[in-house]
């Protein structure tokens, strides 16, 4: 565990921005679905649904997300950020205008100017990001577990944005290298497991004793956890893409071997955070604390029905 270097704190501004930023993407996604009603979720691919869907996953996770590295990379990690803080105002402007208008585009479908200035914004914000945060600051911090945890979570956010772009190519028109709406699957598991799965199991090794003054994870899982989730996406890419290319039975049972592989991972860091909470020193109970654990018993939910819903055909339903 980390000490914190409250001395690299940058200007509050700069994490603050995104914070401020985050709740309004929140309330014009509850909005848009309340004035949709139910014919708003009556499918996954209604407008409404795939607009709600980015701008909660853009401009509230995602916001928050990068907010909070600019502060956690050289508190927690001890990174220096020489281009991260004056790069942050780009960041912020163009991840919220590209948000925005994604969302917008969605919603319209057809409206190709607003979507091609939406995946233009979207890639110049999050590569400034990865830009500013990749070279010397995560060298300063991938000697520790929670560094190299946020580094693979990186990698999952670049992923994420090179099949977003291909699937809005697509969207537009038949560009060279779009991709078509059988692939959401993949940018929807990398965004959600790769990105922001993979970032807070990172963070939680330090913030959960830190904060929260528990025993530390174990020491086999700060190894080997986030290293085994990432090679277990990977796997899981691989049969997908293979069977949605015409691949044989093979591919199906490593879809399935990794989908477990997934879920047996994520299983075991929620039940481990339980219980390292469960062993925690300080008896009164902080509202963060509750937070966590909400959100354990729903990683637990999910987890449960992850290979169910990773297995591809049938999966619908759950």
């Amino acid at each position: 565990m980390s000490k914190l270097q409250l001395s690299r704190t940058p200007a509050l501004n700069v994490p603050l921005r995104f914070f401020l930023t985050a709740p309004l993407f929140g309330i014009a996604a509850a909005l848009l679905l309340g004035v949709g009603g139910a014919e708003a979720v009556a499918g996954r691919w209604r407008p409404e649904v795939l607009a709600s869907v980015h701008l909660l996953t853009l401009g509230y996770l995602t916001m928050v997300m990068v907010g909070a590295l600019h502060q956690v990379l050289p508190v927690v990690l001890g990174a220096t950020l020489p281009r991260g803080w004056p790069a942050a105002g780009w960041v912020h402007a163009g991840l919220t205008l590209g948000a925005a208008l994604l969302g917008l585009a969605l919603m319209r479908p057809g409206g190709s100017v607003a979507m091609i200035f939406a995946l233009g914004l979207l890639a110049a914000s999050l590569l400034l990001f990865l830009a500013s945060v990749a070279v010397r600051p995560m060298r300063t911090a991938a000697g520790s577990d929670t560094g190299r945890g946020v580094g693979f979570a990186l990698f999952g956010l670049l992923t994420t944005l090179v099949l977003g772009l291909l699937l809005g190519a697509g969207a537009v028109g038949d560009a060279p290298l779009s991709l078509g709406r059988r692939w959401t699957d993949l940018h929807a598991v990398w965004g959600l497991l790769g990105w922001t799965g993979l970032l807070v199991v990172g963070l939680a090794y330090e913030v959960v004793p830190l904060f929260q003054h528990t025993p530390s994870y174990p020491r086999s899982m700060r190894l080997g956890l986030i290293g085994g989730l990432f090679a277990a996406l990977g796997l899981w890419s691989l049969a997908l893409a293979s069977l949605r290319l015409g691949g044989g039975e093979a591919w199906r049972l490593l879809l399935w071997g990794s989908g477990l592989a997934v879920s047996g991972g994520l299983l075991s860091f929620a039940l481990t955070t339980l219980w390292l909470q469960h062993q925690r020193k300080k008896s009164e109970s902080a509202v963060t604390l509750w937070y966590w654990r909400i959100g354990m018993l729903c990683l637990i939910a999910g987890a449960v029905g992850a290979p169910f819903a990773l297995m591809g055909e049938g999966a619908s339903p759950w």
